[in-house]
């Protein structure tokens, strides 16, 4: 765990004894923030910003350490510099490891721009303030920015001035979420639809299909030849023969009367 430390401990002493402590800070100046957060030409607006109160400094007595951080970060002398980046991260992860509560919280507005101390609340004091931001959703993408460190007031080199309102551009990075696919289910089959019969109808069932048997072709009956006219010889021969029935017939009926 002391190793562990280690890093925002020489990191903070690095950065803090860099600082201009020999210029002379006017007190009856006030201090402001102001943090612009855009993408290129994009204002990004709903976006939170906590600020934390670090150390405060002084011109003679040198750096004190807020009491949440004092616990685990030291103030040596070092004249090597070491990246602001670095530590502000360190810090940031301190804070929310720890449950850190920030001295204040805004959100930028449309122009994407946040003021802190915000209108109402108490004058923020001279010192090293860190400053962490929170993502934001914009047109589909997620924006997000590093945590870092600020100096109020911040000493400006090229005017040799201090400068009590600060305004502060923070780095943004998108991300763009990728849809989640929706999970594949097997389609449902539809229902089996039953025809519901008509009221006082009873379906007819559809008949089987049998072919029509065919009647067994029967040959075709052969022409009856007539008769042929008896010939002379064969009207002579039942001429005779009718008169021989014809005397039977007449001595059957003879006897017939002798008897009666």
């Amino acid at each position: 765990m002391k190793k562990t430390r280690l890093v925002p401990i020489l990191i903070l002493a690095l950065i803090l004894a860099a600082l201009p402590v020999f210029r002379s800070i006017a007190a009856e100046q006030t201090v402001s923030l102001t943090i612009r957060f855009v993408s290129g030409e994009t204002a990004l607006s709903g976006a939170r910003f906590d600020i934390y109160y670090v150390a405060e400094f002084y011109s003679s007595d040198g750096y004190t350490l807020s009491p949440a951080f004092a616990n685990d970060f030291l103030i040596e002398g070092f004249e090597d510099h070491v990246g602001w980046d670095a530590l502000a991260q360190a810090m940031s992860d301190f804070a929310e490891e720890h449950g850190v509560s920030p001295m204040e919280t805004g959100f930028t507005d449309a122009s994407g721009r946040v003021v802190f101390p915000s209108t109402g609340s108490p004058q923020l004091e001279d010192g090293l303030y860190l400053v962490v931001g929170h993502p934001v959703e914009s047109s589909g993408s997620i924006y997000t920015c590093l945590p870092f460190l600020v100096l109020l007031p911040s000493w400006d080199e090229e005017n040799s001035a201090w400068v009590y309102g600060v305004v502060a551009s923070p780095k943004s990075g998108s991300i763009t979420p990728q849809p989640t696919p929706a999970p594949t289910e097997a389609p449902t089959p539809p229902p089996e639809l039953t025809p519901s019969p008509t009221p006082g109808i009873s379906p007819s069932p559809t008949p089987e299909y049998s072919p029509t048997p065919m009647p067994p072709e029967s040959p075709s009956p052969k022409p009856t030849t007539p008769p042929s006219p008896p010939t002379g010889a064969a009207s002579v021969a039942a001429v005779g023969a009718a008169a021989v029935l014809s005397a039977i017939m007449l001595i059957c009926l003879g006897r017939k009367k002798r008897s009666v």
